[in-house]
């Protein structure tokens, strides 16, 4: 079985998918082979990363949850993108359309069939990891995507509502009883030791921490144009993605 690692993030604009992509590109030129499913589907933007464009994409998730599709369709093989010669990369994009989106909102999603569709996946395409973006908050589809997991990773910044947020949802965690539960900490400006920074969130969530990644104006620029691993290979942001997948 495949294992599941479900990123998740209390607010938007956390870098959660920009990590996500690049632990994925980092873990397919390992070898591995990396399912991932954009659950995020109020503001997808996973297949914006590994340049899927609109024209290329014929099914997504949301035609397979609304019984439109079978899943075969929905998944796209992004591989290239890595350049490598063993791992695979596939994704199960989330439709961008406004009016699916709007459909989602009103109707919500079949939670029983949503969870099959990562059993499904892990069959079709002999996954060695499942990685799912979710969406920012707690909702109920987030909560099976927390549920489901092997690995729940959640991305913070130092921000008190973060803090608030992210002991919200390590608490959910903990009743879920997760096998494992990782924070990492994104977005940390100059003035903080990084090695401190990941002390004081362990003692504070008393968990355990992948890493403390900087500010970097790269990371910033980059935005949803490129994934950061392969634009920037030898920065040092890079070698701490590099240790973050290591303990995945």
């Amino acid at each position: 079985m495949a294992k599941i690692v479900t990123f998740h993030s209390y607010r938007r604009g956390t870098g959660r998918t920009s990590i996500l992509a690049s632990l994925s590109v980092i873990l397919a030129r390992q070898g591995k082979r990396v399912g991932i499913v954009d659950t995020n589907i109020q503001s997808p933007s996973a297949h914006i990363l590994f340049k899927l464009q609109d024209k290329d994409i014929g099914y997504t998730l949301d035609n397979f949850l609304w019984g439109e599709s079978e899943l075969e369709q929905t998944i796209y093989d992004v591989s290239k993108i890595a350049n490598s010669a063993s791992g695979r990369i596939f994704l199960i994009p989330s439709s961008d359309n406004m009016a699916r989106i709007m459909r989602v909102l009103k109707e919500g999603i079949d939670v029983t069939l949503l969870t099959s569709a990562f059993s499904k996946f892990d069959e079709l395409r002999d996954l060695d990891f499942i990685f799912l973006d979710s969406s920012s908050g707690i909702t109920e589809d987030i909560l099976l995507t927390m549920a489901v997991a092997d690995i729940l990773m959640v991305v913070m910044r130092l921000d008190e509502q973060d803090y608030q947020g992210v002991s919200m949802i390590l608490d959910l965690a903990k009743r879920l009883e997760l096998p494992r539960s990782m924070v990492i900490v994104n977005d940390i400006h100059g003035g903080y030791a990084l090695k401190e920074v990941e002390k004081q969130i362990g003692v504070t969530f008393k968990c355990e921490v992948g890493g403390a990644i900087p500010h970097s104006d790269e990371f910033l620029r980059l935005a949803s144009e490129d994934i950061f691993v392969l634009r920037f290979p030898e920065h040092p942001i890079t070698g701490t993605l590099e240790k973050i997948a290591a303990k995945i």
